[in-house]
This record gives C-alpha cells, sequence and structure tokens, in this order.
C-alpha cells in the first residue's frame, strides 16, 4: 500500500533541495519552532474517491488526494507566493514510481492568510492515481 504524503514529501524534497523531516514534512501542519522552520511545505492525506477495480478484481486503482501546504516567513510575502509556485510546479505532472498520474487541482495556489503565528500559507490540492 502507498503512502501518497510521504511519496510527495521525498518528491518535493528531492525537486526543490528541500530536506524531509527537516523543511519539507508529511503529515500535518507543524508550528513554527522546535525544528520547524518558518519556510516548510507539508503534505497531508485528505482522501479521495473509492478504489475501483479493474482487470476482473486482480487490480485496484486508487485515487488518492493530497493537500501541499506551503508556509513561509511573515516579512515576505511576494516571496512565500514565489515559493509556493515554485512547489506547486514542481507537484504538477510529477513523476513517482507506482503513480500513473498526478495533477494539481487548480492552477494557481490558494492563499489560506496569516496562521497563528501570522506567516502567511498557501495551500495546493493534489490528486494521485495508483494502480496495485
Amino acid at each position: 500500500m502507498r503512502s501518497p504524503e510521504i511519496d510527495f514529501a521525498a518528491h518535493i524534497g528531492s525537486a526543490l533541495t528541500l530536506v524531509v523531516g527537516t523543511d519539507v514534512f508529511s503529515g500535518m501542519v507543524r508550528t513554527k519552532g522546535d525544528g520547524v522552520p518558518a519556510r516548510a511545505v507539508f503534505c497531508m492525506p485528505t482522501g479521495g474517491p473509492k478504489p475501483t477495480n479493474f482487470c476482473g478484481v486482480s487490480k485496484v486503482r486508487r485515487f488518492s488526494s493530497v493537500q501541499v501546504r506551503v508556509r513561509y516567513d511573515q516579512d515576505d510575502e511576494d516571496a512565500g507566493i514565489l515559493f509556493a509556485r515554485l512547489v506547486r510546479d514542481a507537484v504538477h505532472h510529477a513523476t513517482i514510481g507506482g503513480y500513473i498520474e498526478i495533477e494539481t487541482q487548480q492552477s494557481e495556489p490558494s492563499p489560506l492568510g496569516p496562521d497563528r503565528q501570522g506567516l502567511p500559507e498557501w495551500s495546493i490540492p493534489v490528486e494521485m492515481i495508483s494502480e496495485g
């Protein structure tokens, strides 16, 4: 069974020379501090439609949804949207082993406003299709 959020965090880390566990994370958004920087990327599983069988019942196609959240320093929102767009570009039609299709679900990162610490955030919804 694939873990889309873990696979995606590893891909983003590699594509943008970020370090998994240092500035790109799988799972829920973490607050800044205790080793988590202001500029960070989080990949959270958000479900997706039910899996479908094909080739009889021997294979299953899964449609996984991942929300990629991008956070940036509060003093530079313009650089933040540019960073969010770099993340978007790295994930749209990414090639990750085990997935037959990966697509962002919107053209631009959605601004979410500041988090509780005043840091601007953006959301990039992504759909991933795997077979197995």
